[in-house]
């Protein structure tokens, strides 16, 4: 009898342990797109399934679920599927991954990803989130004006925070012209390295301001930036988009340089050391050639 009641509880402890162990591997982690060029998203994990977009080489991904060599992604307010072989894992980054909602109870909010962080908040079944980023299986997000840490087990990707919003902000599209507007009083400041203010610009301290003027939140890179903006074909650029351009002297692949899309092939852009914010063309010259994607935050 006694052999048997040890049996029992040995054999709940295993598994116990086992869904443990495949909690930790449910855990998200960041995935960055490792492609020379261009990554398939997909609505379902196969080469046959509608591509939602596709995603420049370094773009930032929350990585919720990997099974016979595809990951179940969120960027940018939309989910999907993307090809294992394209990522490379990791465990921390920021970035914009979208609206998350509460499905637990009451979750606590907390100040570290850890669970003896302090509790910042309580936040019940149903609470919408902005999510910005992923750390040690835990999702950064922001609430009520506070960042803090949501282990990933309580937090599901709302669709709704896809679909022809802002994947940063959820505002309208209505905005464009009121960005470019707001850029275009900065054309004649000077490009200053590492400058993020009107005394003096480099490229993603340009746009990060312009944008962040409306609230909305970018990367301070150019190549972190590809990470922020729903990718969109060259075809299909509209007031708004971010443009990014390759940096020729370090590789084929790294990006090296990003404007703001005016319209009519035109876009604003603080150009380069010794040079100023201006008006260039994408459709010739030094831009035609070195450009390389675009991506929409609008």
């Amino acid at each position: 009898m006694k052999s048997n009641i040890l049996k029992t509880m040995l054999s709940s402890v295993l598994v116990i342990g086992a869904l443990s162990v495949a909690a930790l591997a449910a855990d998200v982690q960041v995935g960055t797109v490792s492609t020379d060029s261009t990554l398939n998203f997909r609505s379902s994990p196969s080469t046959s399934a509608s591509i939602i977009s596709s995603l420049p080489s370094g773009t930032r991904l929350a990585v919720l679920e990997s099974s016979d060599g595809w990951h179940k992604i969120a960027t940018n307010g939309q989910t999907g599927y993307v090809s294992a072989e394209y990522v490379t894992l990791s465990d921390t980054a920021d970035f914009t991954v979208g609206t998350g909602v509460i499905s637990g109870s009451v979750v606590n909010f907390r100040s570290s990803p850890s669970t003896s962080g302090a509790v910042l908040n309580q936040l019940p079944k149903g609470t919408s989130i902005q999510l910005t980023g992923v750390e040690s299986g835990w999702f950064k997000g922001t609430y009520g004006g506070v960042s803090g840490y949501l282990h990933s087990d309580y937090v599901e990707l709302s669709a709704a925070s896809g679909g022809g919003e802002n994947p940063v902000t959820g505002t309208s599209s209505g905005t464009a012209s009121e960005v470019i507007a707001y850029a275009k009083q900065f054309l004649g400041t000077p490009y200053k390295a590492a400058g993020s203010s009107p005394k003096g610009f480099d490229c993603s301290g340009f746009t990060q301001y312009v944008f962040n003027h409306f609230g909305i939140s970018l990367s301070r890179s150019s190549s972190a930036q590809v990470g922020d903006c729903v990718a969109v074909s060259k075809s299909d650029l509209q007031p708004g988009d971010l443009v990014f351009f390759l940096n020729p002297k370090s590789s084929k692949t790294k990006m090296g340089h990003v404007g703001n899309y005016n319209g009519d092939g035109n876009f604003i852009h603080s150009s380069s050391p010794g040079d100023v914010v201006k008006i260039d063309t994408l459709e010739r010259g030094y831009y035609l050639k070195n450009y390389v994607s675009a991506g929409r935050v609008l």
